[in-house]
């Protein structure tokens, strides 16, 4: 089918490897911040994770078109059904979801090397979350001869990390906090506080990949001069074009792109 693509590059590198991948497979693509409709047919709107549209945006959809992007609210969803719209949640994908869980490990391992003056077999690590992303870590650094520990609240969890890390921990109470030189949060809800960014070590290096709010208390880790990096959405910004190449992949599943 010939697609007219509208994507939203703004402030996403892999958007703009996308579409120009997708001009290169012999597609029209536009800019959705310069798209003018007219009398398209077949138009698709791809948005990155971190785009949420208004109302008024969501309005200003074309009807009858295809919208992939990330977790809208339910107004911006009844808004879609009411003009026909066809809304897919593209980056909650399992196959989707893992290949960008690898390309955010890669991207971490790169972060600490650039900010830690120690080797990999000297460091240890503590991972908090062990969803798609803590799994990748917690491999990819113990590749590498890192010493990794997992700090989950789910149980299940907690047992599984057995088979990827060095200590698992349930709870706060066992963690000794002051012995990490890098701690890297996955779970987007602020559960390292004051009290405990009080235990870390004043060279320690705190990584955020969660979405907002994120783990760490900023206040705190500010007021304690602690160095902090907040990397949200990282595969887009340490290898866009292999999470533009993956993101091509899941759209795909949806659409005869190839075959053009």
């Amino acid at each position: 089918m010939d697609y007219n693509f509208v994507i939203d590059v703004r402030g996403d590198t892999r958007c703009e490897y996308l579409a120009g991948s997708l001009t290169e497979y012999g597609y029209d693509v536009y800019r959705y911040d310069a798209f003018d409709a007219g009398a398209k047919e077949n138009i698709i709107y791809i948005f990155p994770p971190s785009a949420k549209l208004s109302a008024d945006e969501a309005r200003k959809i074309t009807d009858g078109s295809k919208v992939f992007g990330f977790v809208q609210s339910g107004e911006i969803e009844d808004i879609f059904a009411a003009k026909g719209v066809d809304f897919v949640n593209v980056f909650t994908g399992e196959e989707f979801a893992c290949k960008n869980a690898l390309i955010t490990a890669d991207g971490t391992l790169m972060l600490v090397a650039e900010n830690t003056e120690i080797i990999f077999a000297d460091m240890k690590i503590l991972v908090v979350g062990f969803g798609r992303v803590g799994k990748s870590l917690a491999k990819i650094f113990k590749a590498v001869s890192g010493r990794v520990d997992v700090l989950t609240f789910d149980r299940k969890e907690c047992a599984s990390a057995i088979l990827f890390s060095d200590s698992q921990y349930c709870s706060f109470e066992r963690v000794k906090f002051d012995t990490y030189d890098v701690v890297i949060n996955t779970v987007p809800a602020q559960l390292i506080n004051r009290h405990v960014v009080a235990r870390f070590k004043k060279d320690v290096f705190l990584l955020e990949l969660a979405s907002e709010p994120g783990g760490f208390d900023k206040e705190a880790v500010k007021k304690n001069g602690i160095k902090y990096l907040y990397v949200p959405g990282l595969p887009a910004k340490v290898a866009p074009i292999s999470a533009a190449k993956i993101l091509l992949e899941e759209i795909s599943s949806y659409l005869d792109i190839f075959s053009k």
